[in-house]
């Protein structure tokens, strides 16, 4: 996808067209490729080739109420406090809801954030998990 999208920009083409192009009528069973049947296997969704450290793997809490909510429930299960108490997750989380958009002009909350790591940690969709990464 990255040689593709490279391709691409230096074209002036869109994805499908260049990889249609690329094919020369070539079709593939994606499902046989999705189920491990094939030659061809999946890869990672995006990768920059020779330098997985120019990724950065990231995400935001404000994409997972639930987990908001479980580790609010796990804080309060430790400190045994009551159901009403908001934890410091939970606050943080909240502020990002509330002020995550603000109105035009006004200055907002940035939302909880997380880091995971660079590109090296990324797998590909059923490769198995190898020890090294696991150390």
């Amino acid at each position: 996808m990255y040689e593709l999208a490279q391709q691409c920009l230096g074209l002036g083409r869109q994805l499908s067209e260049q990889a249609i192009a690329l094919a020369n009528g070539e079709l593939l069973d994606y499902d046989m490729i999705y189920s491990g049947a094939s030659e061809w296997h999946l890869l990672t969704p995006i990768d920059v080739p020779g330098a997985s450290s120019r990724l950065m793997i990231t995400g935001t809490g404000l994409t997972h109420l639930g987990s908001a909510k479980e580790r609010q429930s796990m804080h309060l299960a430790d400190i045994a406090k009551e159901a009403e108490t908001m934890t410091d997750s939970m606050r943080v989380f909240q502020w990002g809801i509330e002020g995550g958009r603000p109105a035009e002009g006004e200055i907002g909350i940035a939302p909880e954030w997380f880091y995971k790591g660079n590109g090296s940690v990324l797998q590909a969709p059923f490769a198995p998990l190898s020890d090294t990464r696991l150390r």
